[in-house]
Order: structure tokens, then sequence, then C-alpha cells
């Protein structure tokens, strides 16, 4: 039996299709320790999982600050800009809670922005779930927005600091750190929906939606 370590972002849309992997996983004699917030304990302890959560006090991973749901590229570099800050403490909080279990491989959202961070701490391989299909070159239209932003430097300095402090390396690109790609990536939908399938390598893996038992009956009440 293996243990999973999964990280998702505290949104619907990132978490409800992963429930009935979690389900497969745990049938299949997996134990699932999933971190998410606090307002999807019940569903995801339904899928079978251990649920932890969040520290409530990083900006990162409130669902009110999603990143993929602010529109305007001035708010998200703000947003992230002001989130920096709080990247060692939430990566060592989540060290923290982990630090008596031996996991054998993590499954995160490839949004969640410490995933890729964990899993080289931990030395051990990264799945990526992909809720938004599309790399981050297509969701931020106009990279040259991204040079001149405060949040450009303040993640040099993070990051580097992070490399330092774990010895790992972190994403030249800050846009990477919320559009990560794991040894092997998970897509909800099917390849033919895809305007450039040229962008995904063959570590993507297309399994078409996910539809779980459990979300239709909350769905449904």
């Amino acid at each position: 039996m293996s243990k999973v370590l999964f990280f998702k972002m505290p949104s619907s849309g990132h978490v409800n299709p992963t429930l009935g992997l979690v389900d497969a996983l745990v049938k299949q004699g997996e134990e699932v320790i999933y971190f998410c917030s606090a307002d999807y304990r019940e569903r995801i302890e339904k899928s079978g999982a251990i649920f932890k959560n969040y520290d409530d006090k990083s900006i990162l991973l409130e669902n009110k600050h999603n990143v993929s749901g602010i529109v305007n590229i001035d708010d998200k570099l703000n947003y992230i800009n002001e989130g920096l800050s709080s990247s060692e403490e939430i990566i060592q909080y989540i060290l923290n809670q982990i630090k008596d279990i031996k996991f054998d491989y993590i499954i995160q959202s490839s949004m969640f922005p410490f995933g890729n961070i964990i899993s080289q701490i931990l030395k051990i391989p990264s799945i990526n779930s992909f809720a938004i299909f599309a790399p981050s070159k297509d969701i931020i239209k106009d990279q040259d927005q991204l040079k001149n932003h405060p949040a450009i430097d303040n993640y040099k300095k993070i990051s580097n600091k992070i490399s330092r402090l774990y010895n790992i390396k972190m994403p030249t690109n800050m846009m990477d750190l919320f559009f990560s790609k794991g040894d092997l990536n998970i897509v909800y939908t099917s390849k033919y929906f895809i305007s450039h399938i040229e962008n995904y390598d063959d570590s993507f893996i297309f399994i078409g939606p996910s539809i779980y038992d459990s979300i239709l009956f909350q769905l449904n009440n």
C-alpha cells in the first residue's frame, strides 16, 4: 500500500474532478492524505481520504484569491506579489504537518504553487491534475506586462531563498509556479477538445470528465 500526498486549490473546479480518482485509489488500497480548506472536508472524507487543513493565513491558498478566477493581469500580479511573502511559511507549515509520514508520491493541482517544491524536498514523484486546459502563456496573453511589475523582483528574491534553504530548483518563470507540470499529468477531458495539442507531451494523460456519485448527490441537494 502506498501513501499519497494530495494538494488541491480550495475551489470546486479543482477539487470535484479529483474525488473519483481518490475513491479509486483508496479502493485499490492506497492511503490518501488530502490537503485543502475546511469547506471541502466533508466531500473529501466521503471519498475515503484523510483530510488535512491548510493554514488559513496563506493568501496564496485562499479561495477568494484563486488566481485562476482573476481576469485582469495587474490584479493577478498584485495578488501574487502580496501572497509570495507567505511562501516559506506555508511550505514549512505543510512539512510540519507531514514530518512523521513517508509518502510515495504527490498528486496536486497544476495551479497549487508548492506541490513541485515539496515533491523535490521529499524526493518523490509528482502527478499534476489539470482543471484548466491551457498553459500559462495562453492564459496570460501579454507576457510584456510581467516584466516591470514588482512581483518579478520579489519572486526572484523569495525563489532564491527557498532554493538555498531546501536545496531545490525553483521555476525561472514566476507564472510557472501556478501552471506547473509533474512527472505525470492528468487532464479531465479528451485530447480532441484541446486546441493546441502540440503543447502537451507524452507525460499528459487525457482521462475524460470525472463523474463521481457524491458530486452528483451534492449538486442535487
